[in-house]
């Protein structure tokens, strides 16, 4: 913790209020980022912060809007703060522990790589923490009110009173439930010997104080020139359950939310990184104040070409020596779900940074942590709009776990682009690679064989540039509405091109009415037919002529059958009763009337035998007129086959 921050001394202005949660290892900085962004209510602004008994669970900076009394904020979650002599091998997953270490690796060499490799991870986390304090307004440094204060957090202390953060700092006392105790109130008067003002005692997982901590943020928000308008972007960005994108027609969305997922080490954070390097710069707009910081990569801003709008200050990429995602060789660094808002092209976006996703019978089942960041990973996929699938191109061929993954978001209904990492490493060239992959895709289904596969390489930076251009021609097709009339026409000419459909029981004719869009994201279409139970085949077919024909690749086409008769029709059941009903009525009726006319014949057995042969002659007429009716149908369909079939011959031809 060597970097030197200083505090923000902005004027008056309308961008949200920026809080840094910071602390020592499992003091419950995430717990009070869920308790304070709504998260913990199942509300979706980013992802829910993952919160363990393990000590060092977060990693990554972590923001999320919140509003409190009219004032937009937005809180920043980070690591636990932790100098590099105390890095130790602690028992957290992947890690082997205590005498199995010394059995296995009797020259603690082992222990040795481990070590350094936690070391470079801590160093990346305290990095990420200064990067916090410079950009945040407020500091909330939490300490743990059960295990009292000792000399780690008199360290962080003095750090905050070093790069000068101290006076926009809140001490917070978590972990107070139910009162103070006697323990707890000695901890608290060893915290007032921080110099960092009157500590506030709050709970943040039973929720207690929580009120009156907002309140100072309030205050400390009008103390800097917040006057609580709601800054652009927090409010409309934000996702909520009911606004999963999967329910949403036409662009209703400002923010294209982007989900990078991928096995372990595959390099997504380092493509997020790389994406936000690859930022054009440009001047902040002219409604941005002169001395405000414009460090903050979570700010929402636009692109617009040739000028930048007053309402959306730009953000300025972040250097290389931070960047946003910490990276590292070692498997399963990032954990949480980390969300990071900036615009490309006049389009805001929301790039989604996930924890690799291994099979499940690899996952380490002796913690839920690596369950929880699946499960995080899986619900950023639901709630994402496009899902970058990232590769690694040192595998020639797509992965099982690779196509379980795809076919999840496929099945999620979203807009799919997939993106070969370390294509520097590969040892053929990027066109026949990217074919073995869209081979393996095609297997996996038809409506994947058609995906872009681009080469990059998040080292080399090869590549970059068409990750995002991508996103947005994905994301265009995904919001794709097409007309009815110009459906209806291409259903013609697709009639024309191949013969009507049969049923794939009675082998029947299907005849296809009419088809129009019913919604979009993902584009879904409603075919009406005269019978249900099409054939699978002439479905796909339909599909896939669908996609090609407007150019709707990389997602899920979706194609209902409507049935205007048959066991679809709601009304079919009562149609067949009356039928019953009139023709019972009409046998009743001639019955009667052919006994009055056989009265003269004669009595007795006599009559009911005349009744009986008119019925039986009746039936008899009746059962030759549908045989004759049903084979003047063959007749027909065979005739029009036979068109058909000269028709497509000549076109062939």
């Amino acid at each position: 913790m060597h970097t030197h921050v200083h505090a923000s001394n902005d004027k008056t202005s309308t961008r949200p209020f920026r809080v840094a949660l910071i602390g020592r290892p499992n003091v419950g900085k995430s717990t009070l980022f869920n308790r304070l962004t709504g998260t913990a209510k199942g509300r979706w602004t980013g992802g829910t912060a993952i919160v363990t008994p393990i000590p060092g669970t977060t990693r990554d900076r972590k923001t999320g809007p919140c509003s409190y009394a009219g004032i937009s904020m937005v809180v920043t979650d980070t690591g636990g703060l932790v100098e590099e002599d105390e890095v130790r091998i602690e028992d957290e997953a992947g890690d082997v522990e205590g005498e199995e270490v010394e059995d296995m690796d009797p020259r603690g060499l082992v222990r040795e790589r481990v070590r350094a490799q936690r070391k470079q991870i801590q160093e990346l986390i305290n990095a990420q923490v200064a990067q916090a304090v410079k950009e945040s307004d407020a500091v909330l440094f939490l300490v743990d009110a059960r295990a009292g204060v000792g000399p780690g957090e008199a360290h962080v202390a003095g750090w905050l009173h070093k790069v000068g953060a101290s006076g926009k700092t809140i001490l917070v006392a978590n972990k107070v439930e139910g009162g103070v105790s006697s323990d707890m109130q000695t901890a608290v008067y060893d915290a007032y010997a921080f110099g960092l003002g009157d500590p506030v005692a709050i709970s943040a997982a039973h929720n207690e104080g929580i009120s009156e901590l907002a309140t100072l943020l309030v205050e400390k928000a009008l103390s800097v020139g917040l006057q609580g308008a709601n800054a652009p972007g927090i409010d409309a960005g934000r996702h909520h359950e009911k606004d999963a994108p999967g329910g949403c027609e036409g662009e209703k969305e400002e923010v294209v939310t982007v989900a990078f997922v991928g096995l372990p080490n595959a390099g997504k954070s380092s493509l997020v990184n790389a994406a936000l390097e690859h930022l054009p710069r440009a001047p902040p707009g002219p409604g941005a104040s002169p001395d405000e910081d414009t460090d903050n990569v979570d700010s929402t801003s636009e692109e617009v070409e040739g000028r930048v709008p007053a309402a959306l200050p730009w953000p300025r990429p972040l250097t290389a020596s931070v960047p946003r995602m910490i990276t590292s060789e070692v498997a399963g660094t990032t954990r949480d779900v980390v969300a990071v808002d900036y615009a490309y092209r006049g389009r805001r976006l929301r790039l989604v940074d996930t924890a690799g996703i291994r099979k499940r019978g690899r996952q380490d089942h002796r913690n839920l942590l690596e369950q929880w960041s699946v499960a995080e990973a899986f619900r950023a996929v639901q709630f994402a709009n496009v899902v970058v699938l990232v590769l690694d191109a040192q595998h020639l061929r797509l992965r099982r776990q690779e196509q379980r993954v795809a076919s999840r978001a496929f099945q999620e209904g979203r807009a799919l682009v997939v993106v070969a990492n370390k294509s520097d490493l590969l040892q053929t060239s990027p066109g026949l690679y990217a074919q073995n992959v869209r081979d393996q895709l095609h297997l996996l289904s038809p409506q994947l064989g058609s995906l872009p596969v681009l080469a990059t390489s998040a080292l080399t930076r090869q590549g970059i540039g068409s990750i995002l251009p991508a996103v947005l021609r994905a994301y265009r097709a995904w919001n794709t509405r097409v007309s009815t009339g110009l459906l209806n026409r291409w259903l013609l000419e697709t009639q024309r091109l191949r013969a009507s459909p049969l049923t794939a029981t009675t082998r029947k004719v299907v005849k296809m009415k009419y088809i129009s869009q019913i919604k979009t994201r993902p584009p879904t279409f409603a075919l009406v037919t005269n019978r249900a139970g099409m054939e699978e085949s002439y479905v796909k077919f339909l599909k896939n002529h669908l996609r090609d024909s407007f150019g709707l690749h990389g997602m899920d086409v979706r194609l209902l059958l409507r049935c205007t008769g048959g066991e679809n029709n709601p009304y079919a059941a009562k149609a067949a009763a009356e039928a019953a009903e009139r023709k019972k009525a009409w046998m009743n009726r001639q019955k009667k009337k052919w006994a009055q006319e056989s009265q003269d014949v004669g009595s007795g057995k006599a009559k009911r035998d005349d009744v009986e042969e008119r019925v039986e002659q009746e039936r008899k007429k009746r059962r030759q007129l549908r045989e004759m009716t049903k084979r003047s149908k063959v007749e027909a369909r065979n005739k029009r086959r036979a068109y058909n079939t000269r028709v497509v011959g000549l076109t062939r031809t």
